[in-house]
């Protein structure tokens, strides 16, 4: 086979669409379609400009262009129709992307495939734009000197991955990027009234949720958030693959392999996600803190830094998989009594309201699809003046999505934790849904989205024993019908699942504990305090139509087809 090549200097354009996980994640029909909507606005303007598309990968694609200046003022006018285009969109549903651009050698070989220093920096430089912005090295700025209509600021010295050396970085203003939040604020503040216990236990994607709820009258504060040091330890392997298994309705293969991940690549990456994170702002205005910060506040008085531990996270998912004999009511307190739990790193140690401690494994099976890629839990705690919720999701991710995954994944917690709206499911007609919510909500609950379907069971402090079993007979019924569902294919990942020994939930061990009163509900019901227990993502609903105090929708794509969903559930906007 021929291996020539043609070796060239170029302008090269890297775009690559904004938090595109996040989307594909929450609509996946919808976000194809802005993906096809990025290409027929795109590939005209490369044209126009006297560029080429030379790959394209996914959201992303690398064109060449013969000067710099075509370069820049092709992707000036692509982020201005881009603008125009996101002006109908909803706003936590927009076509964004990050563009960068470099001019270097680049090496075209006979089969198409683009190596060079001018791809490669260009894409290192990319992630350094905001959203609906243009990153550019210092090679394109001086080709820009004698041009003076740009907008250039200068970004500084960066590092780059894989690159040798250091590069000059400048950012050319389109009048379309997203606002970022400059400076900090202190203000981290937090009542000292009396509390009022709420314990709320959520199986979200099987992660653990607990809240502690304060009745305290809400306070003006600027939100914060703590990203921990990277850990991956041989201990938490079983953890992480279970929770990725409940969640996914997939089994891992036993022999695939999962290896640790070096303290060298996990401080690469975490220094790679801090600058991109400071770099790409959270959809809400965040004040940043790092471990770099703690360990100064720390040097500062003298005191060695405090570690965070997982230990009580992994007695609390150990006691859900049925991996230790820990009750799992006591495991959940341990959250809050570990002193150095990941809880209370984030509130007593870092102060933050939300913390980010990334579990992260990399796949080492050449046999497999995901041979190399990386496994990463996203352990998130938010505390809301005092209501502490600890929750996350496993996620696949390919080398060189890493870091831009993290982000997009932790945006779109932030998002989902803040959320403080509900709208409750008043009927179901085969799959036609009514949605029944407070008007007042009404442009937060958007057409077209998606929404995970919950379910709550209240528990008020003066519950008799009559309300107990009506509770207990509910998810009986619930369960017996699920039972009925799941035995009619008993080959099903879920009938396996269902009579596997040791879970708690959705399972024949459920069903045994709520008929022999050792059910969850029974021991809240002992300790006779205000409760809410919410069992499951039920389902996902589409959004079809809003009205003014009510909306239609339908089951979209049940992960779980066998849980029903019944009036009184609701979703959270």
């Amino acid at each position: 086979m021929s291996n020539k090549s043609d070796r060239k200097l170029a302008a090269i354009m890297f775009a690559d669409i904004v938090s595109y996980s996040r989307l594909m994640g929450t609509n996946e029909t919808e976000t194809l379609k802005l993906l096809k909507d990025f290409e027929n606005i795109s590939y005209p303007i490369v044209d126009r400009f006297d560029g080429s598309i030379i790959k394209k990968n996914g959201d992303q694609i690398f064109c060449e262009f013969a000067s710099a200046k075509n370069a820049v003022d092709a992707s000036l006018k692509l982020q201005k129709e881009l603008g125009q285009y996101n002006d109908s969109r909803p706003k936590d549903f927009k076509l964004e992307i990050r563009i960068g651009i470099h001019i270097g050698d680049i090496v075209k070989r006979e089969d198409g495939d683009i190596h060079g220093d001018g791809v490669n920096v260009a894409a290192r430089i990319q992630p350094l734009a905001s959203p609906g912005g243009i990153c550019i090295s210092g090679a394109v700025s001086e080709s820009l000197s004698s041009h003076p209509n740009y907008d250039i600021i200068s970004k500084g010295e960066r590092e780059l991955k894989n690159i040798l050396q250091k590069h000059s970085i400048f950012q050319v203003k389109t009048g379309y990027e997203t606002i970022e939040p400059h400076g900090s604020k202190p203000g981290y503040v937090k009542s000292k009234n009396n509390y009022m216990l709420y314990l709320v236990l959520g199986i979200v994607a099987i992660i653990g949720f607990l809240s502690i709820y304060n009745n305290a009258e809400d306070e003006e504060e600027t939100l914060s958030i703590m990203l921990s040091t990277i850990t991956s330890e041989e201990y938490l392997k079983e953890i992480v693959i279970g929770i990725y298994e409940e969640a996914e309705f997939k089994e891992l293969p036993d022999d695939i392999k999962i290896e640790l991940v070096s303290e060298e690549k996990r401080d690469e990456i975490y220094g790679e996600f801090i600058s991109y994170s400071e770099a790409n702002h959270f959809s809400n205005k965040m004040e940043i803190k790092n471990n770099y910060v703690i360990d100064e506040e720390y040097k500062r008085k003298g005191d060695a830094t405090p570690q965070f531990t997982f230990d009580a996270v992994k007695t609390l998912f150990g006691s859900l998989f049925g991996l230790n004999d820990k009750d799992f009511g006591k495991s959940l307190g341990m959250l809050k009594s570990d002193s150095l739990s990941i809880v209370n790193y984030t509130t007593k140690i870092a102060m933050t309201d939300f913390g980010y401690f990334p579990v992260i494994f990399r796949f080492n099976s050449p046999k497999y699809l995901h041979y190399n890629d990386y496994f990463i839990w996203n352990a998130i705690v938010h505390d809301d003046n005092g209501n502490i919720t600890v929750k996350g999701e496993p996620h696949i991710i390919a080398e060189d999505k890493i870091v831009q995954s993290m982000h997009s994944a932790l945006n779109y917690k932030i998002n989902t934790l803040l959320a403080s709206s509900n709208a409750y499911i008043t009927s179901i007609n085969d799959n036609n849904i009514l949605i029944k919510f407070n008007p007042a909500d009404k442009g937060s609950l958007k057409e077209r989205m998606i929404y995970i379907v919950s379910r709550d069971y209240q528990f008020p402090c003066n519950e008799s024993p009559e309300d107990l079993d009506s509770l207990v007979n509910k998810r009986k019924n619930e369960l017996l019908d699920f039972k009925s569902s799941v035995d009619k294919d008993n080959n099903s990942i879920f009938y396996k699942r269902f009579y596997r020994e040791n879970d708690m939930f959705n399972t024949q061990n459920e069903l045994d504990q709520l008929i022999n009163g050792t059910h969850l509900l029974h021991s809240l019901y002992d300790q006779k305090g205000n409760s809410i227990v919410t069992l499951g993502k039920v389902s996902r609903i589409k959004i079809d139509e809003v009205f003014d105090s009510t909306a239609t929708a339908k089951i979209y794509k049940p992960r779980n087809p066998h849980s029903i969903m019944n009036a009184g559930d609701y979703i959270l906007y």
